[in-house]
């Protein structure tokens, strides 16, 4: 845990449980209408355009932003997800790991990149990885098929015959 929060008061009040409490509350709160206006900026949505993508009027994200939505379901919480095309991920976390997400928190560090983004992109970086394997893989067994011919003393024809055929398989 961070020392500035372990030597704060705030760590000491954390180990009351009702303060505990109202303290994940409150930080879950103000989290996700932070983390909305920040993923709603990173992709320069107005209030508007992020009731269109998510089926739900306008007046509706404005009460979320602003922290006046009342309660939040699931199946709102996963609109929202998909209009932002990212996910949506509930679980239970130790207070540790809520205070160092409260601490390191930014509009840059909330605002995940949509799926669609990440997909094309693992889908281009497996490409490539695919392509530098088989790659790899024919330098390897040219260093065989050389390493073959040393071992055999073959003739200066042979030989020839063999850079010719190994040329081929480098060449494709």
């Amino acid at each position: 845990m961070n020392t500035r929060i372990t030597d704060s008061k705030l760590f000491k009040r954390l180990k009351d449980r009702k303060y505990r409490d109202r303290f994940i509350s409150g930080e879950i709160k103000r989290l996700i209408p932070f983390q909305l206006r920040a993923l709603r900026a990173s992709r320069k949505w107005t209030q508007a355009q992020l009731g269109n993508e998510a089926s739900m009027p306008q007046t509706v994200i404005s009460r979320i932003e602003n922290g006046n939505a009342a309660s939040l379901s699931i199946k709102t919480l996963l609109k929202l997800a998909s209009a932002f095309d990212v996910a949506l991920v509930v679980r239970f976390e130790p207070i540790d790991n809520l205070i160092h997400w409260v601490d390191t928190m930014s509009p840059e560090t909330i605002s995940p990149r949509a799926s669609s983004e990440i997909l094309d992109d693992t889908e281009s970086d497996s490409s490539l990885i695919g392509q530098r394997i088989e790659q790899d893989a024919k330098d390897d067994t040219v260093l065989r098929q050389l390493s073959g011919l040393k071992a055999m003393g073959s003739t200066k024809q042979k030989a020839g015959r063999d850079i010719q055929l190994l040329s081929k398989v480098i060449g494709g």
